[in-house]
């Protein structure tokens, strides 16, 4: 049993032999409406949290620029601060305002329930409105949905040295819109892109970058694709020890402008979602990754939305995804963060 919380949603995970489920879902139900609130356990969870934190983003080099990059691409909306929060929200924690957080949001309305394994809706419908079906609903309270500002024609150049990390990185990070928001035409495009650009070792950055240039020893894109509120569009790059900064820059500002300019190929695309529909196989073929497609209720689509994702990816065109590259790229890298190990960096 495990439990992760992300910007947007809290997830409780348990894999379990399929004879112990009407149990687990027992306890489950319990969990979500008597749990027990002690003074002495919240004092020392508090020191795991902080503990977790220091391991995660403060001790971490790669936690820490990831750190700097919310804060400087969300000035307002809460994206810009880390889930697990910095140490003066954890130092504040009391075990009153734990319970009221419980009280207020963990209610069975404000839930959902994905269960993937050798399992029939027939046989588990009735045991889940057994142990669940008498917790009482809440009155979940809205959430305001905080606006970014347009802030279009403003890049941001940011420097993280730290002796702990071997190479150097660099990342260009664009804000781009998510299934729900304005631009939402560009949300299967967007994802589309991003795997043409460096969803793997055959995609345009990699070739590039690494196999021809030799400017990188690594070369990715990436692209957000789950969240309630829009987020963001990377390229990253990882430096040749052997070659210059200024060279990976150059290189890598070069591609951008190849596909802004002459867009990506239809062999690109056709390769890309190749890749993607792969990827979601294989995914798919297991309970976790079956899980993991459902965990996308969470986030606001429906079940015809994730269950049609293939023909989605499917049905992208090459003018869709040159329209999303100009929407997105088009406008310059919002926040562009180099990790780098000295000070001097070449």
């Amino acid at each position: 049993m495990n439990a992760y919380t992300s910007f947007d949603a809290t997830a409780f995970t348990c894999s379990i032999a399929g004879e112990h489920l009407p149990e687990v879902l027992k306890y489950e139900a319990d969990r979500m409406e008597n749990l027990i609130f002690d003074e002495v356990e919240t004092k020392a969870e508090k020191k795991v949290v902080m503990e977790e934190r220091r391991m995660r983003m403060d001790n971490n080099p790669v936690g820490n620029a990831t750190e700097v990059i919310w804060r400087a691409m969300y000035r307002y909306h809460p994206y810009g601060i880390p889930p697990i929060g910095y140490p003066h929200h954890i130092e504040a924690y009391t075990n009153e305002a734990a319970r009221q957080h419980y009280q207020t949001w963990y209610k069975p309305n404000n839930a959902i329930l994905v269960i993937s394994g050798d399992v029939t809706m027939e046989k588990i419908l009735p045991i889940i409105k057994q142990h669940f079906g008498p917790l009482k609903k809440g009155t979940i309270p809205e959430r305001k949905r905080v606006q970014e500002p347009d802030f279009s024609g403003i890049e941001q150049n940011i420097s993280v040295q730290n002796p702990r990390v071997s190479y150097t990185n660099v990342d260009w990070n664009y804000r781009a819109p998510n299934h729900t928001s304005l631009g939402k035409e560009h949300y299967y495009p967007l994802i589309v892109l991003a795997q043409i650009l460096g969803g793997n070792e055959i995609s345009r950055l990699y070739r590039v970058l690494v196999d021809e240039k030799k400017v990188c020893i690594d070369a990715d894109a990436s692209y957000t694709a789950r969240s309630l509120d829009p987020m963001y569009f990377s390229v990253s790059a990882t430096l040749n020890p052997t070659r210059a900064l200024e060279e990976l820059k150059q290189a890598t500002a070069e591609i951008i402008a190849d596909v802004l300019k002459n867009g990506v190929t239809e062999d690109e695309l056709k390769a890309a979602k190749r890749d993607l529909l792969a990827d979601l196989a294989f995914a798919r073929d297991g309970n976790d990754g079956a899980i993991q497609a459902f965990s996308g209720l969470a986030f606001g689509f429906d079940i015809e939305a994730i269950e049609s994702w293939p023909s989605y990816i499917q049905s992208v065109t090459l003018d869709q995804v040159n329209k999303a590259a100009q929407a997105v790229l088009g406008k310059g890298s919002a926040v562009t963060t180099t990790v780098f190990p000295d000070k001097k960096v070449n």
